[in-house]
């Protein structure tokens, strides 16, 4: 479930039933096919761990992974700052 594509497409990652993050390799051709999934690491039980909370970089060597460990309602605010190299001071 929560099925994510690596950017090239090459690798489709998504999660099983118990939070293990999972990778299946894409096999190129006319009818699509992958190869058997293979387990990567154990990521938050579910269902703390879900869909809105998973994320791959372009090229599968990273994660952006979140738990809620509270209830939704515990959740204040989280702020996320990009490009935050840019706003150093050298």
């Amino acid at each position: 479930m929560h099925a994510r594509w690596r950017g090239d497409g090459r690798e489709l990652f998504f999660l099983s039933d118990d939070g293990v993050v999972m990778v299946a390799a894409a096999i190129p051709g006319p009818i699509p096919a992958f190869e058997a999934p293979t387990r990567l690491f154990q990521g938050p039980e579910a269902p703390a761990f879900s869909a809105d909370r998973f994320s791959v970089t372009e090229n599968g060597q990273r994660f952006l992974l979140a738990e809620v460990t509270g209830g939704e309602d515990d959740i204040a605010a989280l702020m996320v700052l990009l490009n935050w190299n840019a706003l150093r001071r050298e």
